[in-house]
Order: structure tokens, then sequence, then C-alpha cells
């Protein structure tokens, strides 16, 4: 959109924004997403090679306990719990074929769990909340549809998650409870 910042001013606010979030967390693993990698894919499109173009860490200015990956395999008490930014939309008949939970995103207008069980174990798939304000010009593309983004986060306690729904206020900004 031409009414939108340039992309350099974007990643200079951007980045001013992160160094709050860094202090927080100074240790983070980063799932890739589609919007993210945008540049690689594009990049790759035209013939440069991946080596030609800097990492994310470099270009957000990230702490050296930041990494970024495709896919997260991490144990979470008695289940292993595979992390990806998408799994396809139907992401319980994903985890049922991988044999182990899953947490996706990508969807923003999905936040849910589901279950599945045999007589060996339960398996759960989540499609996590997002975090975008659907009010920017860089999400206008969504207005076209009529489910809005879910503003949340999930967390996961001795092994289950639990979804954690954010209260906005109107306008769309969080009013600092959960």
């Amino acid at each position: 959109d031409p009414d939108l910042p340039s992309a350099g001013d974007e990643l200079a606010e951007s980045i001013t924004y992160l160094e709050d979030v860094y202090e927080l967390f100074p240790k983070v693993m980063v799932v890739d997403s589609n919007h993210g990698s945008m540049v690689y894919r594009k990049g790759k499109h035209h013939g440069i090679p991946r080596k030609y173009l800097r990492d994310y860490g470099d270009i957000l200015e990230a702490p050296k306990g930041w990494s970024w990956d495709y896919e997260l395999n991490l144990q979470c008490g008695d289940n292993k719990v595979r992390f990806r930014h998408q799994f396809g939309k139907n992401i319980l008949k994903a985890a049922e074929q991988a044999a182990c939970c899953l947490v996706g995103g990508h969807f923003h207008e999905d936040f849910l769990i589901q279950y599945s069980g045999n007589s060996d174990r339960l398996i759960w798939a989540v499609t996590t909340g997002c975090l975008i304000d659907d009010d920017t010009l860089a999400f206008n593309y969504n207005n076209a549809n009529l489910k809005r983004p879910i503003i949340g986060c999930t967390v996961i306690l001795n092994g289950l998650p639990h979804l954690v729904p954010m209260v906005m206020a109107p306008g769309g900004r969080w009013v600092g409870k959960l």
C-alpha cells in the first residue's frame, strides 16, 4: 500500500519496539512465518542465493540468544510438541499423522485446542491466536474476511495447552488484562 511507511521506516520502528522485548526475553526460539520469510522467498524466486541475504537476527538487531528455525520440537511434560507456523487447516489430522502434539498459527481467526486419543495416549493440536493489529494498512487485505483475528496466546503447563485470550478495548488495544 503506497500509504504505508516505507519498509525501512517500518524496520526502524520495529527495532525500537523490539528493544523492550529483547530486554524481557533475552533468549527466544522463533518459528519462521510466511510473512517473515518473504524476503528469502522473493530472493530465491529472483535467483539470489540465500548466503547473499542477511539473517533475521542481524536485520532485527536481536540479541545472540534469539534464534529462528522452520520448526521446533520440544519436550513439554510427557508430550513431544512440534511448533511450526503452519501445518495446514486441519491441524488435528496433522497431529495424528505426526504422532505428536502440534502448535501452529497462520490462521488469524482461529484459536482452538483439539484432542485425539487412542488406547496409548492423548494427542492435542493447537491453532494459537495472533498479536496483529487488524486496523493497520498492512492487514487491509484481511478486510474481505467476515471473521476477525483473535488476539491471544497459548501457554503450555505440565504438558497441556491453555488458551489465553487478550481482552481488547474498543479500537483494538489490549486493556492489560488476561
